[in-house]
């Protein structure tokens, strides 16, 4: 058992299909052949190297002042798994869009991190797009105009999250440590990219079993989040998910980029037709809600309550996952 893989170079057809199959059964798929360079990916994983290896004192000048903007995220700052009651081995580093303030590293005082800011705008810019891209794939497989989701994209509000796990020396070898804590993204949908070292499980809605997503070169590993199961009333699955932290010695680098949308955007049950009865109602448990399972949020109001609850470990009542 394994997520699918989807090419992007198939038929127009054949993708919007094979995208919400798995929307439908795993809400988690990879994408393959798409339009990001590989050079601007390397690019970036030498940029993260180079920032997460310097001094905490450095990386503290950069530090994120609230969650709307971006900047250095701490180590052990998150805890994403509701209860856990531990927070969860990884420090990170968040991009917003232009019109938010990141906290850049200053390039003058380090030159070190010279280009740090160019290569993670560049990415953030090719990110949006290919999150319009795949949100509009997933608008016409559920019966919906491919713009659809175009005034949700319009001033989003999303954030690129660098990620740096690893074990330190006070973690035993032996104990399952997480690097990041089950839990669901809050997203209408994440892209992510991962390197070679892998710990990224998905788990399976119908069994319960946790499976391993590992790397595959260049490929984005996509998941559907909250916002999309908000919008089609549960039918599309918001998969849990979590990351085991790394053997001691090893560095895992991951770069979720988390569509949260426009904070005006009120999130509520796509007017899907008869359509959708013909390719769900035939799958066992898939049938449209009769009930409407939630009230309609801003995308805004759903990500600051979800952030609060992550930043304060897991222990706020309440419903941009951190971590992949």
């Amino acid at each position: 058992m394994s997520i699918p893989t989807i090419s992007l170079s198939q038929s127009r057809a054949t993708l919007i299909a094979a995208i919400r199959d798995a929307c439908l059964s795993h809400g988690f798929f990879q994408l393959t052949d798409h339009s990001i360079p590989t050079s601007l990916q390397s690019s970036l994983f030498g940029q993260m190297a180079t920032f997460f290896s310097r001094p905490v004192s450095i990386k503290l000048h950069s530090t994120k002042q609230d969650h709307i903007e971006g900047g250095y995220e701490e180590f052990r700052k998150y805890s994403l798994e509701t209860g856990r009651g531990k927070p969860d081995l990884n420090e990170g580093f968040a991009i917003g869009p232009a019109f938010v303030k990141n906290q850049w590293p200053d390039e003058t005082v380090y030159p070190e991190l010279s280009g740090f800011r160019k290569t993670c705008e560049s990415y953030y810019a090719a990110m949006h797009s290919m999150a319009r891209e795949v949100g509009g794939l997933i608008a016409e497989g559920l019966g919906l105009a491919k713009d659809y989701f175009e005034e949700y994209f319009k001033d989003e509000l999303a954030h690129v999250r660098l990620i740096h796990y690893f074990r330190p020396d006070t973690v035993a070898e032996e104990t399952e440590e997480i690097g990041a804590g089950a839990h669901t993204d809050w997203t209408l949908i994440t892209l992510l990219l991962q390197d070679q070292i892998g710990g990224l499980k998905v788990q399976y809605k119908d069994t319960g079993e946790w499976l391993d997503v590992p790397p595959t070169p260049g490929a984005y590993v996509v998941n559907c989040g909250d916002l999309l199961a908000r919008f089609t009333n549960g039918v599309y699955v918001s998969a849990r998910h979590k990351v085991l932290a790394p053997p001691k010695g090893l560095h895992r680098y991951s770069v979720p980029y988390f569509s949260d949308g426009n904070p005006e955007y009120v999130v509520d049950v796509l007017p899907m037709g008869s359509e959708w009865k013909e390719w769900v109602g035939d799958r066992k448990g898939e049938v449209p809600k009769a009930e409407r399972l939630w009230e309609p949020v801003t995308a805004g109001d759903y990500f600051q309550s979800k952030w609060l609850e992550s930043a304060s470990g897991g222990n706020v009542e309440n419903g941009l996952g951190l971590g992949a």
